[in-house]
């Protein structure tokens, strides 16, 4: 007489070691997975935050120079930001960038931010802030390919008329 446990073996033909072997790999592997795509959201949003500090840095190089006009090309960014927004969400903007305006504004109404980013999905901790120093007349866009600028910025400063430093499109 074979015992019920025989039964199942013969049936799978492996034992009950093989079986907790292979869901402990299959459950390793899925934490790897899990780990690496995690680690790449934190490289992405790194990317965010030195591409901000590397624009506030310039901001304030001309800031704090008597005149000062430079285009300014950006750090990269990575592959998931399709744009990044200047300006202020209660002032003039380019109609060009209006579905972008009005997604910003319903989520950040209540910020002070000058500098977006978009889809703001990513990094949602990082997808507005706010340059010290710095306005940007009006509410423009500058498409990001290939992790840049798709065309420049300029940043223009004169102690003698400005009190902030411009970001022009």
């Amino acid at each position: 007489m074979r015992s019920v446990g025989k039964k199942g073996q013969e049936i799978f033909g492996m034992s009950f070691g093989m079986i907790f072997s292979i869901i402990i790999t299959i459950f390793i592997i899925a934490v790897a997975f899990f780990a690496i795509r995690h680690f790449l959201g934190i490289n992405e949003c790194a990317q965010i935050g030195l591409f901000y500090e590397d624009l506030q840095n310039e901001v304030n190089r001309a800031w704090s120079s008597g005149t000062y006009v430079q285009r300014y090309y950006g750090q990269s960014l990575p592959g998931s930001i399709k744009a990044v927004c200047f300006g202020k969400l209660e002032g003039e903007i380019d109609i060009t960038y209006s579905e972008f305006y009005d997604e910003f504004q319903t989520i950040y109404s209540s910020q002070d931010a000058n500098i977006f980013f978009y889809p703001t999905e990513r990094c949602s901790d990082l997808s507005s802030n706010t340059l010290k120093h710095a306005i940007a007349p009006t509410f423009f866009c500058r498409e990001i390919k290939n992790g840049k600028f798709a065309s420049d910025i300029t940043i223009q400063f004169d102690d003698l008329e400005d009190d902030l430093v411009k970001i022009i499109s």
